[in-house]
């Protein structure tokens, strides 16, 4: 922390760093951690779909391209969301839209060809 406290006072005046309270260093995520987070995020498109009486499940080769995708060391987890927002929300839109899945299904998110697929594996 000494080490991170000179540097710090060697490129910002000290007027700046007195206004802060507390210096916190971040470590970069585990790929299993990413992966974590992968699966929490898309918790939270199950639980819309739940609304609509659709389940979704998310199958380990897609949960390890959404960490993949999905991580960086500057941003951390923060694009998981935004790419299941673009890649597996829009298209599930679209499949829901037209009558691919319907209200009772329970569907499957996996991979084809290194792209998102749903395949509806139950329905009510």
């Amino acid at each position: 922390m000494d080490e991170i406290r000179s540097f710090l006072f060697g490129k910002f005046r000290p007027e700046l760093l007195n206004r802060l309270s507390e210096i916190i260093v971040f470590r970069p995520f585990s790929q299993e951690q990413v992966e974590n987070i992968a699966g929490l995020e898309f918790n939270g498109l199950c639980a819309l779909l739940e609304e609509q009486n659709i389940r979704a499940t998310l199958s380990d080769e897609a949960r390890k391209k959404l960490a993949k995708e999905g991580y960086t060391v500057e941003l951390g987890a923060r694009p998981i969301q935004r790419i299941i927002e673009k890649q597996i929300i829009n298209k599930l839109s679209v499949d829901i839209i037209t009558g691919g899945v319907k209200p009772g299904d329970e569907i499957r998110v996996d991979l084809k060809d290194d792209d998102y697929t749903f395949t509806v594996i139950g329905s009510n």
